[in-house]
């Protein structure tokens, strides 16, 4: 191998200042167009899930009442965005259990509600015992400019 080819060698190994730059600043340029959207995506698919761990703790607190066959209690925090169920567990009456999670709504998510403590009776359908709230309940959640609305009917289903 001659002297000629080891420079040209040397100089191959790496990259210049111009390709560098031009790899950054691209790179840049794509970051800034997709950081936005996936961020946009995160907060959709929180929001759709936090839509779904509501539905489905909904449907747990009529399953509880059916198998305890005693009122259990579904509590709305839409401040705090979190809710949870109580029933009374015991068999002479005054002990109240949590029934599950406390579910709290992801971040980036803001909840709604009409009512704050819905109870469902022993045959699952909506209640108005003490301080429960009867008639149908409306719980939204948002994010990124789109909500969605679920309506309960007083028979226990979720419309959407």
């Amino acid at each position: 191998m001659t002297t000629v080819h080891r420079v040209r060698l040397m100089r191959q190994k790496g990259f210049t200042v111009l390709e560098l730059t031009i790899t950054l600043t691209m790179f840049g340029v794509l970051s800034a167009l997709f950081v936005p959207t996936f961020n946009t995506q995160v907060r959709d698919a929180r929001r759709r899930a936090a839509t779904q761990q509501f539905v489905s703790v909904q449907s747990l607190a009529k399953a509880t009442a059916l198998a305890h066959r005693r009122v259990a209690q579904l509590h709305i925090d839409a401040q705090d965005g979190r809710w949870w169920i109580e029933i009374d567990t015991s068999v002479v009456g005054g002990i109240t259990d949590t029934i599950g999670p406390v579910t709290k709504i992801p971040p980036g998510v803001t909840m709604t509600s009409n009512r704050s403590l819905v109870c469902f009776d022993a045959r699952g359908m909506s209640t108005q015992v003490g301080a429960c709230e009867a008639m149908s309940i409306t719980v939204g959640f948002a994010a990124n400019d789109q909500s969605v609305q679920l309506t309960t009917t007083r028979l226990g289903k979720v419309l959407r």
